[in-house]
């Protein structure tokens, strides 16, 4: 229960995910292990669970201002065949790659490997002709069995999407409105297969150690060598993708030095638009100087807003718009930002970004 409710306060994925474990837990214990009292004793603090997680919520999403809805649920859902399809051509060697679309590339990547493949496959073959030992104590299987359910809703809720995509095959689950209302946080669906993932790959391993010993580490020996030569291409790819890692220098988009003395100069720093990812890299740089410099930036990349900073936002863009400035605010302007009538002193071009800088003095909203 508490860890339910913890997995509440940190994120609406990781929510789900034991929440759905969590549930199969449950099953076990009232059908599978415990009779009378235990069981009813259990079915109430299960309830109860429940209660305190939907509190929780509606705590955090209601009273603390309310998500505005995006109604994307499953917008990045999971093809039925991404464990086996690699996707994106020369990322492995022995499965061929079949595109998907452009935005289920990498978000909905869930290839396990030629290796773990094999691995799984002969799973069926390690359990029926292997042996319970110690290793894989006693009852583990039959346990991870009770795992199941929790497998089932959230392999279905990764391959549920919103809207059709050519060329991507992915199965469409009717839902009613309030479902899709209340899953409306789960945008990368895809995600949820996560922890169904994990539970047949260890599964599998474990099934390894059922087989006489000579059997099981060649097994897993072949299984490891051919995932390794299968994820060369992943590997090289990662790599690749990665190089910027290795530049040395710590500013890309804001190297001119008056950034620092602009923002440390200021209260706080916005942008106007007030639009975080339209250039995701100059805000990711401009609200990390502003933390270095102890300033707060008004506005986050965050993949869902609430009413009340929805609303804070739009006021600070009319104010914006009529050119009410804040003297004491750096204002950093996105291309499409109407220049409103200020001092041309307060005007700067920083890397080729407009800004506004604040008055020295700090005095009077307008100039």
């Amino acid at each position: 229960m508490a860890v339910v409710v913890c997995a509440a306060l940190v994120h609406s994925y990781l929510l789900l995910m034991v929440a759905a474990i969590w549930g199969s837990a449950m099953l076990e214990r009232w059908i599978g292990l415990e009779k009378g009292w235990a069981g009813r004793r259990n079915l109430l603090l299960g309830a109860a669970g429940v209660a305190i997680a939907a509190a929780t919520c509606v705590f955090l999403l209601v009273d603390r201002g309310g998500l505005v809805p995006t109604h994307s649920f499953g917008q990045f859902g999971m093809p039925i065949d991404a464990p086996w399809n690699p996707a994106i051509g020369g990322l492995a060697r022995f499965l061929p790659a079949y595109a998907q679309a452009p935005d289920r590339q990498m978000e909905a990547f869930q290839y396990l490997g030629a290796g773990l493949l094999l691995l799984i496959a002969a799973m069926p073959f390690s359990l029926a002709t292997g042996r319970e030992t110690i290793a894989t104590n006693g009852s583990l299987h039959r346990r991870l069995c009770w795992l199941i359910p929790a497998g089932t809703v959230l392999t279905m809720l990764a391959i549920t999407h919103r809207m059709d995509y050519a060329g991507v095959t992915l199965v469409h689950i009717p839902l009613s409105a309030k479902m899709v209302a209340a899953l409306d946080p789960i945008r990368a669906s895809a995600r949820l297969f996560w922890p169904v993932a994990y539970g047949l790959v260890f599964a599998a391993i474990t099934a390894a150690y059922r087989l006489p010993p000579a059997r099981g580490q060649l097994l897993l020996a072949v299984a490891l060598a051919v995932q390794v030569l299968d994820l060369g291409g992943l590997a090289h790819f990662t790599r690749a993708t990665a190089s910027g890692a290795r530049d040395p220098s710590k500013w890309i988009r804001t190297r001119d030095p008056r950034w620092a003395m602009a923002i440390s100069a200021a209260h706080d720093v916005t942008i106007m638009p007030p639009n975080a990812v339209e250039q995701l890299d100059l805000f990711q740089e401009v609200a990390w100087r502003a933390v270095d410099a102890g300033h707060p930036i008004r506005l986050v990349y965050a993949s869902r807003s609430n009413e009340v900073t929805k609303a804070r936002l739009k006021r600070e863009q009319q104010a914006f718009d009529r050119g009410d400035l804040d003297p004491h605010r750096l204002y950093v302007l996105l291309p499409q930002a109407k220049l409103p009538k200020v001092s041309a002193d307060r005007v700067a071009m920083l890397d080729g970004v407009r800004v506004i800088l604040p008055r020295p003095d700090g005095r009077g909203k307008n100039d």
